[in-house]
């Protein structure tokens, strides 16, 4: 399985490789559906397949209810929240990101802007 991973993952780096110059000028959205999306299927996470892949997965933050970009799952419970963010990162994208792992009891976070 490493090897197929191997070859996805060059693959999807020569593609985004040819496509870089746009980054700047995506919105979130974009970034999501250019560069995120196919990672995660880079990485045989299906995000067709709400089995392995959860969009808009709801959190409660106090009073509130607030969404991960993405939740990655293994059964009916996630095991990795990814945020996702357009142009440059900082550190209140990663502290979120944090606080609804935290929550989630989830093990893994990844926050990314695709690049």
């Amino acid at each position: 399985m490493s090897e197929e991973i191997n070859d996805s993952l060059r693959r999807y780096a020569e593609r985004v490789h040819s496509f870089k110059d746009q980054f700047p000028k995506w919105t979130e959205v974009e970034v999501k559906k250019y560069l995120i999306e196919p990672f995660l299927t880079a990485l045989l996470w299906d995000p067709t397949d709400p089995n392995f892949v959860r969009y808009e997965f709801p959190v409660t933050v106090g009073s509130e209810i607030k969404k991960v970009d993405y939740a990655l799952m293994s059964g009916d419970t996630p095991i990795c929240v990814v945020e996702a963010k357009a142009g440059e990162l900082d550190e209140s994208d990663a502290k979120q990101a944090l606080s609804y792992a935290r929550i989630l009891n989830v093990p893994w976070v990844l926050v990314t802007n695709g690049i």
